[in-house]
């Protein structure tokens, strides 16, 4: 037997392109940007990436000599394919939803940018100003529609 569907307006998400500077298509994702649980899984993520390192400064007695390069170059490689796999599984749980793959299509998430942010950074950085300015025009929403069924007590 078939489930009763029931119809609401939820909705499960909005679609947001990303443009590089040049105007042009870099990938598209759909989050809820209101999702009231953002706040908590946000913290986890900049935990994360607070406590994130990628490369090991070499210790005193470490010379350029005794060091070597394509040992290191394993261990970066290594250290980082790591990171960008928590990291992916961090966004996507942040947002419920599998964007760590449109993200990565475009470049690793480390990379650095001209403008000296990496790009994880950027992409990120431009997530939360749709999302601060979808919580203010929502929660003026409610709260006009709150304010409507109470003004009667506040005369």
């Amino acid at each position: 037997m078939a489930a009763k569907q029931i119809k609401t307006n939820i909705s499960s998400g909005e679609e947001y392109e990303f443009l590089d500077i040049n105007g042009k298509p870099l990938f598209t994702i759909c989050i809820n940007p209101t999702d009231m649980g953002l706040i908590k899984r946000a913290d986890e993520l900049v935990d994360f990436l607070n406590n994130l390192i990628i490369l090991e400064e070499k210790t005193d007695d470490e010379t350029e000599e005794n060091r070597d390069l394509e040992t290191d170059m394993k261990v970066i490689s290594m250290t980082l394919e790591k990171a960008e796999k928590e990291l992916a599984e961090k966004l996507d749980h942040l947002f419920n939803a599998p964007i760590s793959d449109q993200i990565y299509s475009v470049m690793d998430p480390f990379t650095p940018l001209k403008n000296g942010k990496l790009y994880i950074e950027e992409i990120l950085d431009s997530i939360s100003s749709v999302i601060e300015a979808e919580m203010k025009q929502r929660t003026k929403k409610v709260q006009s529609r709150m304010d409507k069924y109470t003004a009667k007590y506040h005369k």
